[in-house]
Formats: structure tokens, sequence, C-alpha cells
């Protein structure tokens, strides 16, 4: 912290710096115009001209200085930028220790005026400074009721101010008034209110109030009352004398008393806050210590997985197991349906060798009743040949000695001499 403020103040040293530059720059420049006029009537006595102001600087040199800061500004711009936010951010941060050190100083009064939710004794305390017509305080407001709920280690003390209008004057007496007869009903009342206060009237508001069992009568007399007038000009008194910023302000008191200004919170930030502080740490410091809640978070998902894993471990075994006698019946379901088959098989092949004996024996007879007739024609077929080829051939043989039978009656009747020599 203390070198980041060290370079703070060196950044505004440098824009100071700068800033000085230019004024010297414009200076030099004026005086440069005017030695450059007068150079040849030093013994003139000078005369302002017309258009100059009352610092002496005419339009030209106006000008001039204008567009000489102008450039400087844009060429270091970032140094510029950077310089007012240092600036202003140890503006604030002073504000912010004004702040604590006075909220230190009046922690007393303010938990005397306050409306106190839990146990004033508990581990952590916070203090708030609320207007209950704030939308930002009711989701405070909802939080710590949620931090009540979850922890006992924690306390709010709040300082109810109107300072937004006359409903948050009415409101706040309606608060003030409640908590007399309790915290507990104040605070049920109020988380009626906040998730309620859209066109919210007296008379809803009367309802409200009978729903936190808060006794009507008195209530109405506690309101009206000036001790809660006076309680309530107490308490704007307070956020004068703080200067608080804005609402909701809250301030967190540390192990040695001192309060520590905080922004708005989840409800969870606030319980292990609480938890460092009944550790005896300085939360106004990082903690070195891992977070109980997500230590308790990690330890909790321990256990889970364990349980997890055997069960599902034990599921998948008996599932493995449970598929063994199914497999070894699916195996022997298997055997006999292979064993089944070959009977089957068998009785199919014995029937098909059967059947095609039969109809090979079929066939023989057909095959020779077709080749009997077949055979007998045909030997029918060669014996009319043979018969047709005698015939042929007696007939031919008979035309043969025919033709020789009538060759030798043609012939003449010649005799040789040896034939006529035997004759005589």
């Amino acid at each position: 912290m203390q070198n980041q403020g060290n370079d703070s103040t060196m950044k505004i040293l440098v824009g100071v710096v700068l800033v000085a530059v230019v004024a010297i720059v414009a200076y030099m420049t004026m005086n440069g115009n005017s030695a450059s006029d007068t150079k040849e009537k030093v013994t003139a006595t000078p005369v302002k001209s017309a258009d100059a102001d009352k610092a002496g600087f005419t339009a030209a040199q106006k000008k001039e200085i204008e567009e000489v800061v102008i450039k400087l500004v844009r060429e270091q711009s970032d140094t510029f930028m950077a310089a007012i936010n240092d600036g202003m951010q140890l503006q604030q941060e002073k504000v912010a220790q004004d702040l604590i050190k006075t909220a230190t100083a009046e922690k007393d009064n303010i938990s005397k005026n306050a409306v106190i939710w839990g146990d004033p004794k508990a581990a952590m305390r916070v203090y708030a400074m609320i207007d209950p017509m704030c939308p930002h305080c009711h989701d405070f407001m909802r939080v710590a009721i949620t931090v009540l709920e979850k922890s006992k280690d924690v306390s709010f003390q709040m300082i109810v101010a109107p300072i937004l209008g006359a409903n948050s004057v009415a409101v706040s007496k309606v608060i003030l008034a409640s908590h007399i007869q309790g915290a507990d009903k104040s605070k049920k009342l109020m988380a009626k209110f906040v998730d309620n206060v859209t066109g919210l009237d007296r008379a809803k508001f009367i309802g409200l109030i009978k729903d936190a069992g808060i006794d009507v009568a008195r209530f109405e007399k506690d309101e009206a009352s000036d001790a809660i007038e006076k309680q309530l000009l107490a308490n704007v008194g307070i956020l004068e004398k703080l200067k608080v910023p804005g609402v909701p302000t809250i301030f967190i008191e540390n192990k040695d008393g001192t309060l520590i200004s905080t922004p708005p919170m989840k409800p969870e930030d606030f319980v292990e806050l609480a938890e460092r502080l009944k550790d005896g740490e300085d939360i106004s410091k990082p903690s070195t210590k891992p977070k109980k809640e997500e230590t308790k978070k990690e330890e909790a998902k321990k256990p889970e997985v364990k349980v997890e894993a055997k069960p599902e471990a034990k599921a998948d075994v008996k599932k493995e197991e449970a598929k063994k006698p199914e497999a070894k019946a699916d195996a022997k379901a298997d055997v006999k349906k292979e064993e089944a088959k070959k009977p089957e098989a068998k009785a199919e092949a014995k029937s098909e060798a059967k059947a095609d004996v039969k109809k090979e024996e079929t066939k023989k007879p057909e095959a020779k009743a077709e080749a009997k007739p077949e055979a007998k024609a045909d030997v029918k077929k060669e014996e009319a040949k043979k018969s047709e080829v005698k015939v042929e051939a007696k007939s031919e043989a008979k035309a043969d000695v025919k033709k020789e039978e009538a060759k030798a009656d043609a012939k003449p009747d010649v005799k040789t001499d040896a034939d006529k020599k035997k004759a005589h």
C-alpha cells in the first residue's frame, strides 16, 4: 500500500510539473513576442495593444498558448489522466480512512441506537447504515436474514435513517417501534416488508405487523412516541457525522475493535469472515488459510465419491456375475440348439438321400421303359431295312437274270468253224 501511495504521489508530481511547463512555455512565448516587437524601439515608451487583455496577452498570443497547451495535453494525455485518477483515488482513500476512524470512535453510539438482529456478543458484529426505502438496502436485509439462518456467530446492528423522503420516515418509525417488541418480530416484519414493498399502504402494513406477531395497539403507541422521533433524529445525525457517501454503508468490527468498511457481500462471505474472526485472524488482510466453506465442500465431496464409487463398483460386479450364468445358460442353450440341429440335419440329410435314391430308382425303370421301346423300334427298323435290302437284292438279282436271259435270246446262232466241223 505504501509503494502504491508513493507511485501515485509521483504521478501527481509529474502532472504538476507538466502544467508548470505549459505555463513557462506560455510565458516565454509571450515574452518572446514582446521582445521581438520592441527590439528596434528600446527607447520608445511601451504601449499596450488595443486587443490585449488585463494580463497583457493579445488574441494571437492566446491562440498560440492554447495550441501549445492542447498539443502538450494530447501528447501527454495518459500521464494527465493517470495523475487525475490517482489524485481522485487518494482523495477517496482519505475519505474512507476518515470515515473508518469516525465510525470506530462512534461505535458505541451506533450500537446504542441500532436495531440489532442476532446475538450482540457474536464473534462478528456488522454495522450498517440503511434507509428502509432503498432497494439496495432491501437486498442487504435479505442477505442479513439468510446469514442469521446459517450462522449464530454474526450479528447485524443497523442504523435506520430516513434520508429518502416522507415514506422513509414512516417506515423507519415502523421498524423502530416493532423492534421494541423483540428483534425476532422486527426481523420477521422486515422480511415480509422487503418482499411486499410495492403498492404497500397502511392497511396492508398493519396486516404484515399482525402476521409478524406484533401487538398492534402497543405498536401504534410506540410508533407515535417522542422516543421514536428522537431516535430517528439521532440516527440521521450519526450519518451526517460519519459523512457516509450513501446507503447501505457497511462496517465489520475487526478482532482489535476497529471497524473495516466493506461492500455488500454474499451470505457465505459473511459466514467465512465470522469463522476467521473466531480463529483470531485479522480480517483486514487476505487469509492465508483455505476457506472453511470450500474445505467443508471438499470434505463433503470425498465420502460422497467413496460412497458413490462403492455401490457403482458393487453394482458392476453384480452385473458381471449376473451375466455369467446368463452367458452359461446362453452357451448351454446354443449347445442344445446345435445338438438339436444335428439329428435334424441328419434326418434331413437321410431324407434327402432317400429322396435322391428314390428319384434315381424311379428314373431307372422309366429309362429302361424308354430304352426298350426305342431299342425295339431300332431293331424293327434294322429288320425292315434288311428285308428291304434282301427284297431289293432279290429283285435286282432277278432283274439281272432276266437281263442275261434276254441277252442270250437276242444273240444270233453263230457257229464256229469248229462247231461246223463237229456237226459234219
